[in-house]
């Protein structure tokens, strides 16, 4: 629960400092963006974009399957809400 919080303060500074990016924006990420993620009806999941390809942006993630995992994603991946600019 105490991740959940500290996922929503993460997008309200990002947001309050103008560099929230939503995917309708059509931001392209770049490596050391913040990710954030719609999982299980919240925004309450998060990584860091490690890279980007034309349509799949690469991922570190902590708590992904109990671990630190890298993933990947279709950039039109409907879980991806935006991305914090770094």
């Amino acid at each position: 629960m105490l991740f959940v919080l500290l996922v929503q303060i993460g997008i309200k500074i990002y947001k309050n400092l103008g560099k929230y990016k939503t995917t309708e924006s059509g931001y392209t990420p770049k490596s050391g963006d913040v990710i954030f993620f719609n999982v299980n009806g919240g925004i309450n999941h998060t990584g860091i974009v490690k890279s980007y390809s034309s349509s799949t942006v690469y991922t570190i993630e902590g708590n992904k399957s109990n671990a630190v995992r890298n993933a990947s994603y279709n950039l039109s991946n409907t879980y991806i809400n935006g991305y914090g600019v770094n």
